[in-house]
């Protein structure tokens, strides 16, 4: 059934879910354990879908937990939330009670795992590692070949497969309703709906449920109930793992084939929006700014890389740059992904290299501009009150290390 549903993962990767099941649903015996992750940690820094869902439905999130668990043979799932979501945790740990009360959890048991709040940890090998208790890195690891706990003992490969809370509740949907009744929403590639998260220049902020095939310029101006100001938007971002979307793409189908053909992707669609006088090159350093510190350091190309192209475009924003910092920022992008472990660094230079391409009349201007403005920081969503995003000011006092501090940290390679 969730094969023929043509369900796809609501994850970056979006791959046909009963495609991606086979393997774990048909292990023998001797692989192991199988084991579930539901991942809750909302990792993309301008999404709030995750946190919506908890919030909304939490019992629909441990019924998909539930219903995937019966469907793949696994005994013990796992629930990451991040640490600094106290009032999602709270509102987990009373839901869990409550379905155990209920007689869900008579055939699993569901754990609810505490994160980190760094980005990787969204990184499903990352997660694994978390989970047993040794160091968040991104390593490369299959987690249907190499999972939870493998080989602690013995020589079980014991498969795992790790899904967002919105893929699993879309899993009890298509159990409950059918196959069908998923089909009969979005495009014959991307059926069914997802989950937005609109910020930026708009009326309203928020998390909305959006048919997929929609026009994108049409579904984000409903989500945020118009624009700021009201002629379209200059640009649209998707996260930090998508290349930026201009105005004349808008209008391609809200579907993952559809902002395919325009050079992007849907990602966690949660979509920031820009209006005419936004400062490109400021967004691309708070990006590029953002992604160097969530760097892990393995890889030195990523590491050394991100940073120097920070620094780069921190000179250019500040307008203390040159043309000659245009060129070696061109060229810091082309290397920056060499031998990485990865997506984070491909993610900077797509990014990136898409504004600098998409919007040289701000190029330009951070050549000729006066100096003296400061580069400012991307900071994570922390919640969304009255349709106004909340950030905070964690990540401005996060140095490259990954250390917190106390006060302001200035990112500089030299």
């Amino acid at each position: 059934m969730v094969h023929s549903s043509g369900l796809r993962t609501r994850d970056q990767a979006a791959v046909a879910l009963g495609s991606k099941w086979v393997e774990l649903a048909t292990a023998d015996e001797d692989a192991g354990n199988r084991y579930l992750i539901a991942d809750a940690t909302d990792t993309e820094p301008g999404s709030f879908a995750d946190r919506a869902l908890l919030r909304q439905n939490p019992l629909g999130v441990i019924e998909g937990i539930v219903v995937a668990a019966r469907v793949l043979g696994v005994r013990e799932a796992f629930l990451a939330i991040r640490r600094s979501f106290e009032t999602e945790y709270g509102i987990v740990t009373r839901s869990l009670a409550e379905a155990e009360t209920a007689g869900w959890l008579d055939r699993v048991s569901i754990k609810c795992i505490r994160t980190s709040d760094d980005y990787l940890v969204g990184e499903p090998s990352a997660l694994l590692a978390t989970i047993e208790g040794v160091e968040a890195l991104p390593l490369p690891r299959d987690p249907a070949i190499n999972g939870l706990f493998a080989g602690d003992e013995t020589a079980s490969r014991n498969p795992t497969t790790v899904e967002s809370i919105e893929t699993l509740v879309n899993v009890a949907a298509v159990v409950l309703n059918g196959s069908a009744w998923l089909r009969g929403m979005g495009t014959p590639v991307s059926p069914g709906n997802l989950l937005c998260t609109i910020t930026g220049d708009v009326n309203r902020h928020g998390v909305v449920e959006m048919e997929l095939g929609r026009r994108l310029v049409d579904a984000i101006e409903e989500g945020g109930c118009g624009f700021l100001p009201a002629s379209p938007p200059k640009a649209v971002l998707s996260g930090v793992s998508s290349p930026v979307l201009t105005r004349s793409r808008l209008a391609a189908p809200m579907s993952w084939e559809g902002l395919a053909a325009v050079g992007a992707n849907l990602g966690r669609a949660a979509f920031r929006v820009y209006g005419e006088s936004s400062d490109m090159f400021a967004v691309a350093h708070e990006i590029a700014g953002y992604l160097y510190v969530e760097s892990c350091g393995l890889c030195p190309a990523c590491k050394f890389g991100s940073g120097e192209v920070t620094a780069y475009l921190a000179r250019l924003v500040a307008g203390v740059g040159s043309r000659r910092d245009l060129e070696a920022l061109g060229g810091r992008l082309a290397t920056v992904t060499d031998s990485a472990q990865c997506a984070l660094p491909t993610r900077l230079r797509e990014v990136v290299s898409s504004i600098m391409w998409a919007f040289p009349g701000d190029a330009a201007a951070t050549v000729d501009r006066t100096p003296g403005t400061v580069p400012s920081v991307l900071e994570p969503l922390v919640d969304i009150v009255d349709g106004r995003a909340v950030y905070g000011d964690r990540q401005s006092r996060k140095r490259a290390d990954g250390v917190v501090q106390d006060q302001p940290v200035r990112l500089t390679r030299w």
